[in-house]
């Protein structure tokens, strides 16, 4: 379960967080005279309680409050969600764009299965574009929840975000680079119950990192057995020492992330530890509709003790805890309170939930990892599936009652949490009401696929560690004009297309210039202005930033890309700039975990920063600033994306598109003979298409062919015909029209062309 927040440390029955350790205090000194803003519990007063608070962690600040205090008031009263306010009821499961809830124990990694969800599902949203570009959605969305059998058609392995969070950068990945990270030194199952952060899994998967296939990587012990009992043994978790970060090919990149806006209401005439809870936001819960009909799953925390564990329909009325993270996928705004069965608690204020997707089971899930699965789950609460339902008939018992005889079951079938199917079995989904009081934390995914072509084909950055921006420590300065600058080196002859920034409040403005250096320049300043934009950025979070023009690189040639990110801070009640430097804990005094290492590598010429009007170095604010007592500063958050000279370039919205050639596909025929004995004996195949220079996605579909033998025909996307098992089949010959449709790419145009297979029965 385990996702660290600054407001948890609580006892459930998975291993959970213990949270960050103290080593020992600090206390303010004068020496720090700068504009930058330590306001850690947002009294309004950078003093010796900030320090405390922050390596203490203070757990009296829930979820909603805590994501305010980060991201500012996050209202975004002006964006349009007209669309999702249109529509009463929206569920990702009915139209492929949710995978099946997976089974987080024995480790305690639901960050990472809810932001690997979070990736699949927004990976099934880019797939469908490409086939949907007009964006009209599918009536199936409308109707009601489909939560089994769902096609998984991505899957990606939330065991490596976990472990690579915990393991320092390879050289093979950035040499400069190497060794940056919040390294463990400890292997064992212990380090996947450490939990995390929002902000681990965006690190990496906005380095193009962290991503591996759930068959390469499955949720599984090393040796393990394929029993529940090894499953849940403390065994080996970790993943061989050869294995890097890096990505595998044709993963999914994430371009955008959104943080959203709260849900709840709470009253501002105290501090943060003692605000009550006034109301629910409509227009925040209409945000997150919006973010899903446009991106995909949203993440969500949200207090699971007590009924969240276990019960369909969950409300919390508390405002002080959260401590799991999960998934939104859906919603039904007629989802009616009456419906609300919890334990002895009031119930809910309005009718409408979220449906949101667990990590503590499902049947569909145990069955697709043991093959056995409906005979293993027979013996789960000590008796078979049919003598429990008599169990339950006959002496009208309980689940307590059952506890007696066996007293290790969690629930009514353990390892499958959630709405029950018609088969009484559990999906790992359940309902959450708008006016939970406990969530906060939301965020959507925007990414880019391989299936259209990659927008770009080189991720320049130095910023590999794993930032605690969500422990409010993006640092904020009066002075206005803080610049920080990224400067790099082209490795070859590229297109600059794109730059990233990161805005750590609602309705930023992030000025960008781009320099052309020769190599003699002391400031990033004091090349040739190549580039400059002003971007105003709605939400809070890592953003892709389009050039209106491409810039040439030739190989050597220096380049400084440098921000000034501003928004108004509500703590100081004026504009603030951002220090949008990596920003770790000093893990010689606050420590994630036993023995973890937050390891930042900054070089000379990499970074620059102009505060108070003086331009300085990461390793400079290490050494004069006062908030470095506990924590440490390295590169700026700044990226560079270019393509390849070589490479075609590809239309975007900030472009004149392209003009696309004819696909060159072609298509050949051949009559294919079947021998009638064998067919009536079993299924044949034959190959009577050959298909060549398709560029783009292939697709056929048999458009006519005679009754008799047109529900025998089954033909694959690169020609191959099965003719299944047929007894009756009589001689002759069957001409079987098709179409065969070819997608194309960012070169080709997408093509459609039909012809004629021949297959002789004899």
């Amino acid at each position: 379960m385990n996702f660290i927040r600054k407001i948890i440390s609580v006892a459930l029955s998975a291993t959970l967080l213990t949270g960050f350790t103290s080593m020992y205090s600090v206390s303010v000194s004068a020496k720090d005279t700068s504009s930058v803003i330590f306001d850690f519990n947002g009294d309004k007063v950078s003093d010796d309680k900030d320090y405390a608070d922050a390596i203490h962690l203070n757990k009296s600040y829930s979820a909603p409050i805590l994501q305010e205090m980060i991201y500012g008031d996050l209202d975004c009263t002006d964006y349009d969600t007209s669309k999702a306010d249109s529509i009463p009821r929206y569920f990702l499961t009915n139209i492929n764009q949710c995978t099946t809830p997976r089974y987080q124990k024995p480790i305690g990694d639901c960050w990472a299965q809810a932001t690997i969800g979070m990736l699949e599902s927004a990976t099934l949203k880019a797939k469908s574009r490409i086939n949907n570009p007009d964006g009209s959605i599918d009536s199936k969305a409308f109707e009601a929840p489909v939560l089994s059998g769902l096609k998984n058609k991505v899957l990606y392995s939330p065991r490596a975000v976990a472990w690579f969070f915990g393991e320092g950068l390879k050289a093979e990945e950035n040499p400069s680079q190497a060794g940056e990270g919040c390294v463990f030194p400890d292997n064992g199952i212990a380090r996947f119950n450490v939990g995390g952060l929002l902000s681990y899994s965006e690190t990496m998967f906005t380095a193009w990192r962290g991503v591996f296939k759930e068959s390469k990587v499955p949720h599984q012990p090393n040796g393990w057995s394929g029993t529940i009992n090894d499953l849940t043994k403390n065994k080996s978790w970790e993943l061989p020492d050869e294995m890097s970060g890096k990505s595998f090919d044709k993963a999914p990149r994430v371009t955008d992330s959104f943080m959203l806006p709260p849900t709840s209401n709470f009253s501002s005439d105290n501090l943060a530890g003692t605000r009550k809870w006034e109301s629910s936001n409509k227009k925040s819960i209409s945000i997150i509709k919006q973010a899903l009909l446009d991106y995909g799953a949203v993440h969500m925390s949200y207090d699971a003790s007590g009924d969240g564990m276990a019960e369909t329909f969950y409300c919390s009325r508390e405002n002080n805890l959260t401590n799991h993270a999960a998934l939104i996928v859906g919603w039904d705004d007629n989802f009616s309170k009456d419906n609300y069965v919890g334990m002895g608690k009031t119930t809910p204020t309005e009718d409408g939930a979220w449906l949101v997707k667990n990590t503590f089971g499902s049947y569909d899930y145990m069955k697709s990892i043991y093959k056995n699965w409906d005979v293993d789950r027979k013996g789960i609460m000590g008796m078979t599936y049919a003598d429990t339902q008599a169990y339950y008939k006959e002496r009208n018992t309980s689940l307590e009652e059952l506890k007696k005889k066996n007293p290790y079951i969690e629930n009514k079938y353990q390892y499958e949490f959630g709405i029950r199917d018609s088969k009484d079995r559990g999906t790992g989904f359940f309902w959450i009401y708008y006016c939970d009081r406990s969530m906060g934390t939301y965020e959507a995914y925007n990414v880019d696929i391989a299936d259209d072509g990659y927008d770009y084909d080189n991720n320049y950055q130095y910023d590999y560690a794993i930032s605690n921006d969500d422990l409010r420590l993006s640092l904020r300065t009066a002075d206005t004009g803080t610049l920080v600058s990224n400067v790099f080196t082209a490795n070859g002859k590229e297109k600059l297309k794109a730059f990233s920034a990161y805005t750590n409040a609602t309705d930023s403005v992030v000025k960008t210039d781009i320099y052309m250096l020769n190599g003699n320049e002391s400031e990033p300043t004091q090349g040739t202005l190549a580039y400059t934009s002003e971007d105003k950025i709605k939400f809070a979070g890592f953003h892709t930033i389009k050039l209106n023009e491409e810039i040439n690189l030739e190989k050597g040639q220096k380049f400084a890309i440098v921000q000034n990110t501003t928004s108004y801070d509500k703590g100081t009640d004026a504009d603030v700039s951002y220090l949008n430097l990596e920003t770790v804990f000093d893990s010689d005094k606050i420590s994630v975990g036993s023995g973890s290492k937050n390891i930042v590598v900054c070089n000379d010429g990499e970074t620059y920063v102009r505060l108070d009007g003086n331009w300085t170095t990461p390793k400079e604010l290490n050494e004069n600033l006062d908030i470095a007592q506990i924590v440490k500063f390295g590169n700026a958050k700044i990226k560079a994306f270019t393509i390849n000279e070589n490479r075609d370039q590809a239309t975007n919205q900030n472009s004149v598109a392209v003009k696309k050639s004819a696909n060159p596909i072609k298509v050949t025929t051949k009559a294919k003979t079947v021998q009638l004995k064998k067919l009536r004996k079993k299924a044949q195949k034959v190959k009577p298409l050959t298909i060549k220079n398709a560029q783009g996605k292939v697709s056929i579909k048999i458009t006519s062919a005679k009754k008799a033998i047109k529900k025998y025909l089954k033909l694959s996307s690169k020609g191959t015909l099965t003719i299944k098992k047929w007894k009756q089949a009589k001689k002759g010959t069957y001409k079987i029209k098709v179409k065969i449709s070819v997608k194309g790419n960012s070169k080709y145009k997408p093509k459609t062309t039909n012809s004629t297979v021949i297959i002789k029965l004899k």
